[in-house]
């Protein structure tokens, strides 16, 4: 078995198997791969090299485990709890069989990429991000000394286009939910464009401008057993969204329904993503509608303005999108300029036949 130097620092032998190992001790931390070729064992030494020489030594692991990194990642990143949670239950389901014992320094692209080949392409989209941001906190714990997540190929996934309905589609819709206990918050998500966990953390107090607009300051999340509400992500998201008279209406008659339990505290719609997913559903099937989920609304709304005319920076900011690059949270400056998307919005539906 053959036997190199490499600047007097570590080695690069070959082996039985006419495979390559790269090998180097710093300060007693000993680092050792073994390669399919031997320009990969080389490039392998020489970036410990220069990883040793820029930080003063190699990155340890301490003999800990892919399961050891998620335990103590997820109990002190900053998380929601519900987002959290989420990730412990993907690393569980789809990671940790396979890769959990597995040593960090031993866990190579290779063994990753083999573990994305046996998952969905959703799901390998979605493991690989956790897996990423796990990797990078190992890096800045010196645990490991790059990211093996920026060395595999990257899944890739694109969730299948649903169409969205026509203005007549949706004037049908909202007909036909008219009377349902949802059917007010069916009209908002389609006036608004709010994504709904943003439209069931609004509060009664969040209804300004003599009840023509709607304050979006929160998301409500059900997960878990847990009911969380929690500020929007972005600074975008924070903004006032004005509403079509027919939203206006809506929320009125909402109100006066409620009487004295329309507390300003209060939650204007007291329900759960599922209940509305389900209801919107059985909805469509009786209807004979094509299926579309409550955040298909938003897109919907988004649709019919921008094929209405209305200038994308508008939309963007009734849709609360980071890359708008608006700061929404002075109420006067977040109201300015919505006109032209409360006329087109109103003009579409009185079109379609939608009234107050």
């Amino acid at each position: 078995m053959a036997s190199r130097q490499q600047n007097h620092e570590g080695t690069v032998s070959r082996q039985p198997n006419n495979r390559w190992r790269a090998r180097l001790m710093v300060n007693g931390v000993r680092r050792t791969q073994v390669t399919d070729t031997e320009r990969e064992a080389y490039g392998l030494l020489r970036r410990w090299q220069r990883e040793a020489a820029t930080d003063g030594g190699l990155a340890s692991s301490g003999g800990r485990s892919l399961s050891d990194l998620a335990r103590d990642w997820l109990a002190t990143a900053d998380l929601r709890e519900t987002t959290r949670r989420h990730y412990a239950d993907q690393l569980r389901l789809h990671v940790l069989p396979d890769l959990g014992s597995v040593k960090l320094e031993r866990l190579t692209p290779d063994r990753i990429q083999r573990l994305y080949a046996t998952l969905t392409p959703a799901t390998a989209a979605h493991v690989h991000r956790i897996l990423h941001r796990a990797f990078n906190v190992a890096v800045r714990w010196r645990w490991i000394s790059y990211n093996p997540c920026d060395l595999l190929e990257r899944p890739r996934h694109r969730a299948k286009r649903v169409e969205p309905w026509t203005a007549e589609q949706l004037r049908q819709f909202l007909a036909g939910s008219a009377d349902l206990p949802l059917g007010p918050l069916f009209v908002v998500l389609a006036m608004s464009g709010l994504r709904l966990g943003e439209a069931l953390a609004l509060r009664w107090k969040d209804v300004g401008i003599g009840g023509a607009a709607v304050n979006v300051n929160g998301t409500l999340r059900h997960a878990y057993g847990l009911t969380v509400r929690n500020e929007p992500k972005t600074q975008a998201g924070l903004r006032t969204v004005l509403l079509p008279p027919t939203a206006i209406e809506a929320l009125s008659r909402l109100r006066q329904n409620a009487g004295n339990d329309a507390t300003e505290d209060g939650y204007i719609f007291a329900t759960t993503p599922r209940a509305v997913q389900k209801a919107m559903s059985a909805l469509c099937d009786r209807l004979a509608l094509p299926h579309l989920s409550p955040h298909g609304l938003r897109h919907l709304h988004a649709s019919l303005l921008l094929a209405d005319g209305v200038p994308l920076p508008e939309v963007s900011q009734r849709l609360g999108h980071a890359h708008s690059g608006i700061t929404l949270s002075i109420y006067s400056h977040a109201v300015r300029g919505q006109g032209a998307a409360v006329a087109a919005m109103s003009r579409v539906l009185a079109e379609a036949g939608v009234t107050p």
